[in-house]
């Protein structure tokens, strides 16, 4: 990615080229020739198309959890600790429904973990 280096920023895209803003600062990069009928349809994108899907299971069981911790409690850090376990015990191949249903296990493996040391 190359900087933008005048004082006004641009963001879009012009012909092949995106220009976004990040932190602050402008960047340019060639736009990707991949799209979202290649990742949905190719066989080498099914392992991601796999990860991707575990990911946002494993978001959702993760959000349903967080909720249950008392407001006060709640951190955006236990998110994603819990958001961790959570697709961890999904790739293990624990069904969602059992992940749902204990939300003890989520939980414990929270408080286990470094974050509370």
């Amino acid at each position: 990615m190359a900087l933008q280096v005048s004082d006004t920023i641009i963001t879009g895209t012009f012909d092949n080229l995106v220009f976004y803003k990040m932190d602050g600062k402008g960047y340019v990069r060639m736009k990707s020739s991949l799209n979202r009928k290649q990742f949905k349809t190719q066989r080498r994108f099914a392992n991601s198309r796999k990860s991707a899907s575990c990911f946002g299971k494993g978001n959702i069981l993760a959000s349903d959890v967080h909720n249950i911790i008392p407001a006060p409690e709640r951190k955006h850090s236990m998110f994603i600790q819990l958001r961790s376990a959570a697709i961890a015990f999904l790739k293990a191949g624990a069904p969602k429904n059992e992940v749902k249903t204990k939300p003890a296990v989520l939980i414990s493996s929270l408080y286990s973990s470094s974050c509370f040391s």
